[in-house]
């Protein structure tokens, strides 16, 4: 096969990558894709944040559909990222660190047991 149409069909599978969205999952916990997911209006793009979470959680039917926001660390990087989440996320998340924990309690051997 010609060298050339393989480079040339390599780089349109490149390009075509490039071009691709993200999945929603990853956009739905990424601040900036959270506010281009929402229709804002001139006065909503002005408003922080913290205004943001505080509108969107006076709307929110339960406690549980409300947002969280922090700051944390990303892995490999001194900077803090934003990162929202609704309390049952957070809930979820908590339960599943505490089970991942007990489970690796579980299967650590006791000391002395060589």
């Amino acid at each position: 096969m010609n060298p050339n149409v393989l480079l040339a069909a390599a780089a349109a599978f490149v390009l075509a990558g490039c071009a691709s969205t993200p999945p929603a999952s990853q956009a739905a916990t990424d601040e900036a894709a959270q506010a281009d997911a929402i229709e804002l209006s001139g006065e909503e793009k002005a408003m922080s944040t913290e205004e943001k979470v505080a509108a969107y959680n006076r709307q929110a039917q339960s406690e549980k559909d409300q947002l969280v926001c922090r700051r944390e660390h990303q892995v490999g990087s001194n900077f803090r990222k934003t990162v929202c989440y609704t309390r049952q996320e957070m809930e979820e998340m908590r339960r599943a660190a505490q089970d991942e924990m007990a489970k690796r309690g579980r299967q650590t051997p006791a000391p002395g047991s060589n």
